[in-house]
């Protein structure tokens, strides 16, 4: 039987858990495609799965990756053909990204075209279609509306910018540091600085209220965030950057809140041309090689780690440093 390498959760904790094993390598069953892995990226919810937070959960983590197919199934892929792959129960009911191959339900690969470096591209599936669900399906973003985005420098941030922007909405956007607000800027978003009591400030730009918040940070910032709705605006939680503490009860009922954190596949694929679009770029701050070059033998993937900075100096958002068995880990820190 073929084997292959994957990083596997030994146990609920920290970094440390994590052990490269050798597994038989999947194989295609009705309605699942096996894509070879060519790189993936790390995600908060791996680390919330790693330490238990969400209960049992699989063996090999990873909600998302990009690569080729190696086996099609009886889907209408190409064998070798460049897919996406996101979500479907990956890394939380079934085994994920995390490896050398992956099997994923059919609903969750999708193809594309690109150009760009594997690390690039990487980054790009989650953040991406999550943003594109928020801004198309939960606010129905439309040319000449005013979008605020809160935890604007985020990888998810940053992609609902570039998506908002190409729908030629007007973008506010916002960064806890004054160092970041470049970032916003040469995105196209008018920054502001996070507060909260941000809605007065929001109010006062736009008086009659925006036609919709993305809030990354979220309990603690979303009741300032729906101040700032417009009359039958639209508000959506899309993460908790700022913690996950709870919040009191939402006393609104002008405005219409929608509160998810997964986007489904059908969005997956409306998002495809987005690796084609000039506006697309990831928020990347390190590219690591899932093992240490040995030979004239490139490493078999790559783990592209997203932050909030344009940098290498990443203290803030995660702690990376050398495993026992030669991989680098990552422990994501929010914002």
């Amino acid at each position: 039987m073929r084997e292959m390498r994957a990083i596997v959760i030994t146990r609920f904790g920290e970094p440390e858990v994590l052990r490269e094993e050798r597994l038989p390598i999947p194989e295609a069953t009705p309605g699942t495609v096996v894509v070879r892995v060519r790189a993936f990226g790390l995600n908060h919810a791996e680390a919330y799965f790693r330490k238990g937070v969400w209960g049992e959960v699989a063996k090999v983590s990873g909600i998302e990756c990009v690569g080729e197919v190696h086996d099609p199934g009886s889907s209408k892929l190409r064998s070798r053909e460049r897919v996406f792959a996101l979500m479907g129960g990956m890394g939380r009911t079934i085994d994920g990204s995390y490896a050398e191959y992956v099997r994923v339900p059919e609903s969750n690969v999708v193809p594309f075209e690109s150009s760009m470096e594997w690390t690039d591209l990487a980054a790009i599936p989650e953040s991406y279609a999550t943003a594109w669900t928020f801004l198309r399906h939960n606010l129905e973003t439309a040319s000449g509306q005013t979008i605020v985005i809160r935890g604007g420098t985020s990888a998810l941030g940053q992609a609902a910018i570039n998506i908002a922007r190409d729908l030629d909405a007007r973008v506010l956007a916002t960064t806890r540091s004054r160092d970041k607000t470049r970032i916003l800027e040469e995105l196209g978003a008018e920054p502001l600085i996070e507060s909260a009591d941000l809605s007065r400030e929001v109010r006062r730009r736009v008086p009659a209220g925006v036609d919709g918040v993305i809030d990354i940070i979220g309990t603690s910032t979303l009741l300032d965030s729906l101040k700032m709705a417009r009359y039958r605006g639209r508000v959506a939680m899309a993460g908790f950057l700022g913690g996950g503490a709870h919040s009191r009860s939402i006393p609104c009922r002008s405005c219409r809140v929608a509160c998810t954190s997964a986007s489904s596949p059908a969005h997956s694929s409306l998002a495809a041309p987005i690796f084609r679009s000039p506006r697309s770029r990831s928020a990347i701050s390190s590219r690591v090689p899932n093992a240490e070059p040995t030979g004239p033998h490139p490493p078999t993937f790559s783990i592209s780690i997203r932050s909030s900075k344009r940098t290498d100096s990443w203290s803030r958002a995660t702690r990376v440093e050398r495993s026992s068995f030669g991989h680098r880990r990552c422990e994501l820190r929010g914002r």
